[in-house]
């Protein structure tokens, strides 16, 4: 049924996804250029967080009203403040690295081997 809820996220989600796609030339731009700031780093030196408005029709269909760069993280109201938190601590929660994750990252150098990689994504899943 159009407008159940997994339906309605798989098509934010879509919406997302291709904004993104279309936006990668840009992102690919601002990553390089902070990376060509760390000499010694093994790729991980920086992420964006972006700001998707997504307003919904009468039948629930979603449309993209702006991306933010910078989305603000002033809260307004209390149910602001439990948004912006979730966002925020999920943020975190992907981009920190656990105790093994450093220790690999430390030993790897500058670039990271195959078997390095593997071992990331075992300990991240």
């Amino acid at each position: 049924e159009r407008g159940s809820q997994p339906e309605l996220w798989s098509e934010i989600q879509q919406l997302c996804v291709k904004t993104i796609i279309s936006a990668q030339p840009h992102l690919l731009h601002t990553y390089r250029t902070c990376r060509q700031r760390a000499a010694d780093d093994c790729g991980s030196t920086c992420f964006e967080l972006l700001g998707f408005d997504v307003i919904l029709d009468a039948k629930l269909k979603p449309y993209l009203l702006e991306v933010n760069h910078s989305p603000s993280f002033t809260c307004d109201s209390p149910l602001d403040e439990a948004v912006k938190s979730a966002v925020l601590r999920g943020t975190m929660e992907m981009v920190s690295f656990s105790r093994e994750e450093k220790k690999l990252l430390k030993g790897a150098g500058r670039r990271l081997e195959p078997a390095t990689r593997t071992r990331l994504a075992m300990a991240r899943a």
